[in-house]
């Protein structure tokens, strides 16, 4: 009888002891989950350092999404700590290899660093895994126009304007024209009105 109480306590201690450790959890869970919001928040109010410290906070707490790095990463870009946001896009990846916003953002970092040739590498990948983000598109023309290769970036813009004719001012679609990057402008973009 001593036995079996003995055991029944030691089954009842265990079993607290597991109510309390998924109890921590779930608080974790929750304290991380605001973290996350609060970072998305500020990355909306263009909060960038406050942003990047509440994804920071988020991961210390429980394990993130690939959107989450993605969102950690721009946050970092805006910071212009490029070498740490590409590292976030790079786990983001890792985590999805199917992000594509994880390679557009990982190729405007790459070309705020005049790695052009590697950022064209990761638009290539952004579109292909999105051929109608128009962003990759342009990204992908000004890298390849800031290679020496206008004839190929050609294309590229003129796809991203048709995608998205807002993407840029009217001021860029003229200065696209001079440079006869653009040979023709898609209906829709804010010079062709």
């Amino acid at each position: 009888m001593l036995r079996r109480m003995s055991m029944l306590v030691i089954l009842l201690c265990w079993g607290l002891a597991q109510a309390g450790t998924a109890q921590q959890t779930s608080t974790g869970t929750a304290e991380a989950q605001a973290r996350l919001q609060a970072g998305i928040a500020f990355l909306q109010q263009s909060q960038w350092a406050r942003a990047a410290e509440a994804f920071e906070q988020a991961a210390a707490l429980h394990h993130l999404g690939a959107e989450t790095y993605v969102q950690w990463g721009m946050a970092l870009a805006q910071l212009k700590r490029y070498q740490e946001a590409m590292g976030k896009f790079a786990q983001a990846v890792a985590l999805n290899p199917q992000e594509a916003t994880a390679y557009q953002h990982w190729g405007f970092a790459l070309g705020e660093l005049g790695r052009y040739q590697e950022a064209v590498e990761q638009f290539q990948q952004a579109v292909a895994l999105n051929p109608q983000a128009a962003r990759a598109h342009y990204g992908w023309g000004v890298a390849l126009y800031l290679l020496g290769r206008p004839e190929e970036a050609r294309p590229k813009f003129q796809q991203a304007l048709t995608l998205d004719p807002k993407l840029v001012s009217a001021e860029a679609l003229r200065t696209l024209q001079e440079s006869g990057l653009l040979e023709e402008l898609p209906s829709g973009t804010p010079s062709s009105r």
